[in-house]
Parts: structure tokens; C-alpha cells; sequence
């Protein structure tokens, strides 16, 4: 979500040696934005939408900060890089007992690196799988690229429904 919230064009989760690694090209963050933004829970500057730099409306999908609980969840310690254009990139630090925020010389132009150190659980490959299904149900979007690379799977993620129409097709009906 914050990937897309971002304009990114492409995010990958890339798995390995109990390190999940998500990279994306989308706006990045400045140190402005993680002292006003990012620590603060509750407090978002989005808006409902936001214009992409193909001048195609976006319908923003995250909120309120709640992105670092899931975090906090994944594992025992975050090293976030960020690179805003225009601004000096920086390096946020956490083992969710203390944090720390520096500058970076980084080689991103712009973007996002998130590392998620000391997983809390396996991501073996059924776990993986079934993440990937939940990201084709769940992202009906062309303008945002999903790939994920594991040890034992390398994929895009796809929609799973190319065209999804209301009534036509879907997962569960309630009636």
C-alpha cells in the first residue's frame, strides 16, 4: 500500500536468510517526512487521492500510519532507506526499543528500501504462495508492478481477474 501510496512503478519482496528486503521506485521520504509522517501513529498527510507523475489519478489505499504495526509484526528489527528527490537520503533504525535517524549517502535516486531483520516467522514456499494469491485478489491496478523473489519461487504478481466486473466475476457471493 504505501508502495502505490508513493507512485511507485514497481515494488519487490525479495526473501532470504531471515531478511525480507521490499525495494520500490516510488516518491521516497525525506527526514521531514519521517519526524512529521512516518513516527507518528494516527496522523497521515494523505489525501483521498493523489496524481502520479503521468498525470493519472491514484485512489490512495493506505492510512493513518498503521503500515509499522505490520512491521513490528514481520520482525525484530527495521533498517528503512529513503531517498527523496531533491533531498539527501536517509536511514531510519529501530529494534522497536529505540530508533535512529541518520543521513545517507544512497544510491537510490529516489525511493524506498525496507529490510525487515530477524523474521518472526518462516516464509517458506506454500507461506509465499499464499501471499502471492492474496496480492493478485487484492491489486487491480496496472500502474504498479509486483514481483517477489524467493528461494524457490521468482514471479510478477498477476491479477487475478484481468478485466473484474461487478456481479460477474468474483470470490465469494453472499447471499
Amino acid at each position: 500500500k504505501n508502495a502505490y501510496d508513493a507512485n511507485a512503478k514497481k515494488v519487490t519482496l525479495t526473501f532470504g536468510n531471515d531478511v525480507l528486503t521490499v525495494v520500490d521506485n516510488g516518491d521516497g521520504m525525506n527526514s521531514e517526512d519521517i519526524r512529521q509522517h512516518w513516527m507518528h501513529i494516527g496522523k497521515s498527510p494523505k489525501e483521498y487521492f493523489t496524481i502520479d507523475e503521468d498525470g493519472e489519478k491514484r485512489i490512495l489505499s493506505g492510512a493513518k500510519g498503521v503500515g509499522r504495526f505490520a512491521l513490528a509484526r514481520l520482525g525484530c528489527n527495521i533498517k528503512l532507506t529513503s531517498k527523496k528527490e531533491g533531498f539527501s537520503g536517509i536511514v531510519w533504525e529501530t529494534d522497536w526499543n529505540s530508533s535512529t535517524l541518520s543521513e545517507s549517502v544512497t544510491v537510490l535516486e529516489k525511493g524506498t528500501i525496507i529490510q525487515i531483520i530477524g523474521l518472526r516467522e518462516k516464509w517458506g514456499k506454500k507461506k509465499v504462495e499464499r501471499m502471492i494469491s492474496f496480492l493478485s485478489k487484492t491489486y487491480n491496478d496496472d500502474r504498479m508492478d509486483i514481483f517477489v523473489d524467493h528461494p524457490d519461487i521468482n514471479c510478477q504478481v498477476t491479477k487475478f481477474f484481468n478485466n473484474p466486473q461487478l456481479g460477474k466475476n468474483y470470490l465469494s457471493l453472499i447471499t
